[in-house]
């Protein structure tokens, strides 16, 4: 049973991480290999909120949301934007996207690797995780909120 929980644990992440780029293909039509680096990019700013301070986790997570939006946004004007307004063709568009998305996330990565000098890091914020017991089966709260959000998400978008 536990290996069934962890299975469905990380299935929910793949899932995650999969409407999120179903999300940002569906909006520009074409793959966007920054999705990933501008998901990192905000765990890097909830990590440096953590570093250099001491907030709820619900205030960090907000931000962290907000700074990834900003930087998709302008992601979105300052490279995507341009590619496609300069492009010739739908074929050239297309590659010049990728090449894009690529540099962007190149350089979103390199900075991630420079301010944590690419070691490993955890977070100091206010939340703990637990470890929850039911049946003789582990389940940590980290586990529990994925697994909901996953849930949350993936019915409420078949609802549409």
């Amino acid at each position: 049973m536990q290996e069934i929980l962890n299975a469905a644990t990380l299935g929910s992440i793949y899932l995650l991480f999969a409407l999120g780029m179903a999300l940002a293909w569906g909006t520009i039509g074409i793959l966007n290999f920054a999705h990933g680096a501008t998901f990192v990019f905000s765990v890097l700013v909830a990590y440096m909120m953590t570093r250099d301070g001491s907030l709820p986790l619900p205030v960090i997570l907000v931000v962290a949301m907000a700074a990834g939006a900003a930087l998709s946004v302008a992601t979105q004007l300052l490279v995507f934007q341009q590619i496609v307004d300069r492009s010739k063709n739908q074929r050239s568009t297309e590659l010049r996207i990728i090449i894009g998305g690529i540099g962007v996330s190149a350089i979103l990565i390199a900075f991630a690797q420079r301010v944590t000098a690419s070691s490993p890091f955890g977070f100091n914020t206010s939340y703990s995780a637990s470890q929850i017991r039911i049946a003789g089966v582990h389940l940590s709260t980290t586990a529990l909120i994925i697994l909901i959000a996953a849930l949350g998400i993936g019915v409420g978008l078949t609802r549409w």
